[in-house]
């Protein structure tokens, strides 16, 4: 994962980009079911791939250890093969729910900086996943964790713009 400072200061940017921002964008409901939809999407697959590690983990520290068939079916869920699916769903819903919002020329530089933001660490989670075939449930809430504060920045600014205000100079 990219160094945390890092990502915090992408957030602090963003926030401070909406509160300097001159106007607000019309508000477009696609755009905000579009943004819940991608973070949905994201956050499902993220649960079930973070409870089928720990289902993993707590297998292995059983002692006796179960059998090997079990284990392997447990390790099975967590693998990377069995997972692509779900990165090729967060990935596409993140890059149409950012299509949408970012189509509006009001919209804030800032806003698309947060959805790059979450596009590089869902990249650095997926590459991650691929090379070591298995995440452990500490890895997988700390990603879990910081992407989800991305989605939550972009979804207050959807709030927002939905309510009419503009953001304070």
């Amino acid at each position: 994962m990219r160094d945390r400072a890092a990502l915090r200061w992408r957030l602090v940017a963003f926030v401070i980009g909406l509160l300097m921002s001159a106007c607000a964008p019309a508000y477009d409901e696609v755009a905000d079911r579009l943004v819940s939809v991608a973070q949905m999407r994201f956050d499902e697959g993220a649960v079930a791939l973070i409870s089928a590690a720990r289902r993993a983990e707590a297998l292995r520290a059983r002692t006796p250890l179960p059998p090997t068939s079990v284990l392997n079916e447990a390790g099975a869920r967590v693998a990377f093969a069995a997972n692509q699916s779900w990165y090729d769903a967060a990935d596409t819903a993140l890059n149409a729910a950012r299509l949408r919002v970012t189509a509006d020329p009001a919209t804030p530089a800032q806003i698309d900086a947060s959805f790059q933001a979450i596009q590089d660490n869902l990249d650095d989670l997926r590459r991650t996943h691929e090379s070591q075939d298995r995440l452990g449930s500490a890895v997988l809430i700390a990603a879990r964790r910081e992407i989800n504060r991305q989605y939550h920045a972009i979804m207050t600014y959807m709030l927002l713009v939905r309510s009419g205000k503009q953001p304070a100079r």
